[in-house]
């Protein structure tokens, strides 16, 4: 290795260990200044793409976790907008929870990013040339938790799992990212058209009457014909009508 990328490699190690005098030719003030530039920038991207998550944490031990996931972490992407992303996965799966963090961080963070990741998410070029069947936009994700994490607030949080919570985490035409709350038969819909096992209103009817044996055809019809018209009109189901 050459010296050059040996002082590259401390130099890096020296930012992400503010006080293990890795780099000891260079001058701690100097030193530090490098070190609050990247630990700002990194922090400012995920406070701007998890304000919730953060709100629920007090200042030492949020910067704590800042701290965690600057040295710990080993990102994959030198790409700022991404670091998001990288958080997640740190929390995800590197991170312990301890008694400071509230237990569904990691739902509330993965709803948080979901939401960034739709706003800036790139519409399907091939969606919109076959008109003949329902398709689930490219620009909707369906989700499911076991919290309430669209409700999550400094006033409200959780303390147990709950029923599955089924969203529809969606950009609207005036690229607004909303939700939508639904059940687990829009699920199941949903899921049948994502796949491409039913993607008319027959075959979801001729799939529906069969999952849900016990409700009458005429019920299940009439439902599903709302659901679509709904779905449509929000613009997460396209070639309705």
């Amino acid at each position: 290795m050459s010296d050059f990328k040996q002082k590259q490699i401390e130099f890096a190690n020296a930012i992400r260990q503010a006080e293990s005098g890795l780099c000891s030719e260079l001058e701690a003030r100097r030193l530090k200044i490098y070190q609050d530039l990247f630990i700002n920038n990194v922090s400012g991207f995920i406070e701007n793409t998890f304000p919730v998550l953060k709100s629920l944490y007090s200042e030492a031990n949020w910067q704590k976790l800042m701290r965690q996931f600057f040295i710990q972490h080993a990102s994959e992407t030198p790409i700022f907008s991404e670091i998001p992303q990288e958080f997640l996965a740190f929390i995800t799966d590197e991170y312990q929870l301890c008694d400071s963090d509230p237990i569904f961080m990691r739902e509330l963070a993965h709803y948080e990013w979901l939401e960034l990741d739709v706003s800036i998410r790139q519409d399907s070029a091939e969606q919109g040339i076959d008109t003949s069947k329902l398709q689930v936009s490219a620009l909707a994700s369906i989700v499911s938790y076991p919290y309430p994490v669209h409700q999550i607030s400094q006033d409200f949080q959780p303390q147990a799992p709950s029923d599955p919570v089924y969203l529809v985490v969606y950009r609207d035409e005036g690229y607004e990212v909303k939700f939508l709350q639904i059940n687990s038969a829009s699920v199941y819909m949903l899921d049948l058209i994502e796949k491409d096992i039913a993607t008319s209103f027959d075959s979801l009817l001729s799939c529906m009457l069969q999952a849900l044996p016990q409700v009458g055809e005429m019920q299940i019809k009439t439902g599903l014909k709302e659901n679509l018209d709904t779905l449509s009109s929000l613009g997460i189901i396209l070639n309705w009508n």
